[in-house]
């Protein structure tokens, strides 16, 4: 390589994010207390909701919500298999069963009108995933859902900062659910969020993150009666920590100003990719504002003479780093000796994870360096065309 290599990742960590934590190093507390609860006040004002509770991963987040609405044993909550391992593993945690509906070839969200024949009486929600950071149908869903009677969740952790028809995305449905891991648009180290208009969902959420314990260490040392507690739930240990919190505190001040990065790091790959017919560019919706977590551009693999997988070799050696997101999640060793579900089952979610490869986009490239991206891509497109 004769440049530097460009990875596909690299947060994003100002002095200012550094010095947050480093307040709180030096400070009397670093476990959850007083910048937790910051930090959810502010993602409560920022998101529109009426409470947040903060977590230590969204994986976390997404059990514990699960967990406070009483989903369990037997019940089946309609998913996608195009998402992230962490989606599935909540309702598998309590040992409910995923079933999974096909995405759209555009968007790679859900597709709205494959829901209601996945419907049954054991459906008690829908826990959609908006992909990228494109915001899926939420309105198309939600009538399906009132329809039958179930609960609308969201895997939002690609999606801080996006949009559905205006309102931010953390407005709706029962529950939403948020990554700050060290990959996402802002960060804290590892993290996650529920964001939720309902307070019984919100109480019992912070009951269940620290082993179902009434009140916290924080609230505690704060009151006259600070050596009591009492455990009213079977609970787990999925609290954020103070550390954690100051970081993300400091690092959603400058949401707004990295996501315009990242909006024009995407119009440039889409200024650049849209003439090209061996790549189809990501489709946005009109009513949406995605948050471009991730840059997916898909290969028209029959005008090619390469295949995915050598493409993404290709780019490597010529020193640019990529992903692919996902192999679905029915095609994983897992899932082929619990369930089911066979290859073929979901023929889009098939299709795309042989074409699709993401591309570097975050705050700290320059535009430099997604120019380099793209040129690469290019040379490499017109070298293998067929």
């Amino acid at each position: 390589m004769n440049q530097e290599f460009i990875p596909f990742v690299s947060h994003s960590l100002e002095e200012d994010d550094i010095q947050s934590v480093l307040d709180v190093l030096k400070s009397s507390w670093i476990v959850s207390g007083p910048k937790v609860i910051e930090f959810e006040e502010k993602l409560k004002e920022y998101f529109g909701c009426k409470y947040a509770v903060a977590l230590n991963s969204c994986t976390a987040s997404l059990h514990v919500l699960l967990a406070s609405l009483g989903i369990g044993e037997k019940d089946e909550v309609i998913t996608i298999p195009f998402t992230f391992i962490a989606t599935c593993d909540a309702i598998i945690y309590q040992k409910a069963i995923p079933i999974f509906v096909d995405v759209r070839e555009d968007t790679f969200n859900i597709d709205p009108s494959k829901i209601e024949a996945a419907i049954t009486k054991k459906t008690k929600a829908i826990l959609l995933t908006h992909y990228a950071g494109q915001p899926a149908q939420l309105d198309e869903i939600k009538e399906i859902a009132q329809k039958h009677n179930l609960l609308l969740l969201e895997d939002a952790a690609h999606a801080i900062g996006a949009e559905y028809k205006g309102k931010k995305i953390g407005s709706f449905g029962s529950g939403v659910c948020f990554s700050f891991h060290a990959v996402k648009n802002i960060i804290s180290g590892e993290g996650g969020m529920i964001a939720t208009d309902n307070q019984e969902i919100a109480d019992k959420a912070k009951r269940l993150r620290f082993f179902g314990i009434e009140t916290d260490a924080w609230k505690r040392v704060c009151s006259e009666d600070f050596w009591f507690y009492e455990v009213s739930d079977l609970g787990f240990k999925y609290n954020m920590m103070d550390i954690q919190a100051a970081m993300g505190v400091s690092q959603l001040k400058k949401v707004v100003k990295f996501q315009k990065i990242r909006d024009q790091y995407a119009q440039m790959y889409n200024q650049s990719f849209s003439q090209i017919p061996e790549i189809d560019i990501p489709t946005i919706l009109p009513e949406v504002k995605t948050s471009w977590h991730l840059y997916v551009i898909k290969l028209n693999l029959d005008r090619l003479s390469i295949n995915r997988n050598e493409f993404v070799r290709k780019l490597r050696e010529l020193g640019v780093g990529t992903n692919v997101h996902y192999l679905p999640l029915h095609m994983h060793k897992y899932f082929k000796d619990n369930s089911n579900y066979r290859y073929k089952d979901f023929p889009v979610s098939e299709s795309l994870y042989d074409r699709i490869i993401s591309l570097p986009l975050y705050q700290k490239m320059t535009p430099q360096q997604v120019e380099r991206v793209v040129d690469i891509v290019i040379d490499l497109i017109k070298k293998y065309r067929r």
